[in-house]
């Protein structure tokens, strides 16, 4: 990996309720998967080192973590930082959904607590902040609804951020 240059790619998107539920196989969350890969491949054949950049939520960021640590597996010049929002992020959600956090900070290159405090709302924007303001490029995936990803998105326009 010496010598690439180096991308450090986001994600924003939407948890399981906006895309294909909860079961990462379904059809929908396939797709998004599949286009991932996609992008992030495109970067691989232009000679780029990714940093993927993942926010450890439910849904889109939960599919960008597994595909960038299938590239890396697959011995792509991938790292994954999770960057977590606070300390107890996961505590509340299904095992299921807990082992899969857990798996995947697990795995990462890099984790970054954006936050040493425990859960409030506010910590998630906090959290999508230090992402754009340390990548290269945001992906959003985003029906244009209000929320968290909104906000993200309008923080990366702010910030002049390609997307």
């Amino acid at each position: 990996m010496a010598g690439k240059q180096t991308i450090r790619i986001a994600l924003t998107g939407h948890r399981p309720s906006r895309l294909g539920g909860y079961d990462y196989y379904s059809p929908v969350n396939i797709a998004i998967a599949f286009k991932l890969r996609e992008h992030l491949l495109s970067h691989i054949k232009q000679g780029k080192k990714i940093i993927a950049i993942g926010g450890m939520a439910l849904g889109a960021d939960t599919i960008f973590a597994l595909v960038a640590l299938k590239l890396k597996k697959q011995g792509f010049p991938v790292q994954f930082e999770a960057a977590i929002p606070c300390m107890n992020h996961e505590k509340k959600w299904p095992k299921e959904s807990q082992e899969m956090w857990h798996s995947i900070v697990d795995q990462a290159d890099l984790v970054t607590y954006t936050s040493t405090m425990l859960y409030q709302p506010y910590l998630m924007q906090v959290r999508n902040e230090y992402m754009v303001n340390t990548c290269d490029e945001l992906i959003a995936i985003f029906d244009g609804s209000k929320g968290g990803t909104a906000n993200c998105v309008d923080y990366a326009k702010k910030k002049e951020k390609k997307i």
